[in-house]
C-alpha cells in the first residue's frame, strides 16, 4: 500500500465511490496494532460531508518481505529508516525499507534482496559505501537477535 494508490469507498449511506490513499501513518497504534490510512474522495459538489464514515477496501500487491527484529533498522544518511548491510564487495550498503508488518516477532520488512548479508551489530558505527571485513554471526549473537524479535510473544 502507498500514497496515490487507489482505494473503494462504501459510504454509510451505501452510494460507492472511488478514493485515493493520501496518507498512511508509520507507527501502528499500540492498542489495536493498525496504522491510520487517509482517502481523499473527490466531493466537487459537497454532497459527502466531511469526516464521514465508510467501509474501505484496499487492494494491495503481494510482496518479498523478511522478519527481522527491531534492533537491526537504523537510520540513513536522509534520515530514512532501513538497514544496513554488506554487498558482494564487502562494502556497506544501505537498503530503505518498507514496512509491511510490525508484529510480535519482529519487523515484516520489504526492500530487501533475498541474499543481502545484514550487519545485526555495529550498524551505527559504519557508513555507506566503507570498505568492512564481514564477520558471520555467531550462535549467541543469533540466539540474542532471536530473543530480541520474539519478546513477549510467549
Amino acid at each position: 500500500l502507498k500514497i496515490g494508490d487507489k482505494a473503494n469507498v462504501r459510504l454509510v449511506s451505501g452510494q460507492n465511490v472511488e478514493g485515493t490513499v493520501r496518507y498512511i501513518s508509520r507507527d501502528a497504534s499500540s492498542a489495536t496494532r493498525t496504522f491510520r490510512v487517509e482517502i481523499a474522495i473527490p466531493n466537487p459538489e459537497g454532497t459527502i460531508p466531511a469526516g464521514m464514515t465508510a467501509e474501505i477496501a484496499l487492494s494491495a500487491q503481494p510482496t518479498d518481505a523478511v522478519i527481522l527484529p527491531r534492533s537491526v533498522v537504523t537510520l540513513g544518511d536522509k534520515g530514512d529508516l532501513g538497514i544496513r548491510a554488506v554487498d558482494k564487495h564487502d562494502k556497506v550498503v544501505f537498503f530503505p525499507i518498507d514496512l509491511v508488518d510490525d508484529t510480535p516477532t519482529g519487523l515484516v520488512l520489504g526492500g530487501i534482496p533475498a541474499d543481502a548479508r545484514i550487519i545485526v551489530a555495529g550498524q551505527e558505527l559504519v557508513k555507506e559505501g566503507e570498505v568492512v571485513k564481514p564477520v558471520e554471526a555467531d550462535r549467541a549473537t543469533i540466539q540474542k537477535l532471536l530473543g530480541e524479535a520474539t519478546a513477549g510473544t510467549q
